[in-house]
C-alpha cells in the first residue's frame, strides 16, 4: 500500500500552512495528472506531487533566468513562499502586469517543470 499522502492533501495542507502561520489565505487545485497547486498570488504557484513542492520564485537569476525553488517539508515551503509572497506585494500592481508571471493558467504546459 502507497503511504504517500496525495497530492491534494499536501497542497492543503500548505494552504492551511500558509493561511495559520502567515495570514495568507491560498487557492488549491487539483490537476489531471495528480499533481496540485497552491495559488498563492499573482504569479506564485506553488506545485506538488504530495511528496515535495516547487515552485518559481519571484526573483530571477543574474541572467534573467526564472529562478526554480523547491522544499521537500511543508514548514520550509511555507517559510519561502511568505518571503516570495511578501516580495510579490511589496511591487507595485503594473509591475506584476507587465512581467510574464505564471498564471493559473499556465498550470498545464508548466506540468513538465520537474520538482528535482
Amino acid at each position: 500500500m502507497n503511504n504517500t499522502p496525495t497530492a491534494r492533501l499536501r497542497a492543503e495542507e500548505l494552504a492551511a500552512e500558509l493561511d495559520r502561520t502567515h495570514g495568507i489565505s491560498a487557492d488549491v487545485h487539483e490537476l489531471s495528472s495528480g499533481n496540485a497547486i497552491v495559488s498563492i498570488y499573482r504569479g506564485l504557484l506553488a506545485y506538488t506531487d504530495g511528496e515535495s513542492f516547487w515552485w518559481t520564485s519571484p526573483e530571477h537569476s543574474r541572467s534573467g533566468a526564472p529562478l526554480l525553488s523547491s522544499e521537500l517539508t511543508l514548514t520550509m515551503a511555507a517559510e519561502q513562499l511568505a518571503e516570495h509572497y511578501a516580495i510579490l506585494r511589496a511591487r507595485p500592481a503594473t509591475s506584476l502586469l507587465d512581467r510574464e508571471l505564471p498564471r493559473l493558467t499556465d498550470a498545464i504546459p508548466a506540468e513538465h517543470v520537474a520538482p528535482r
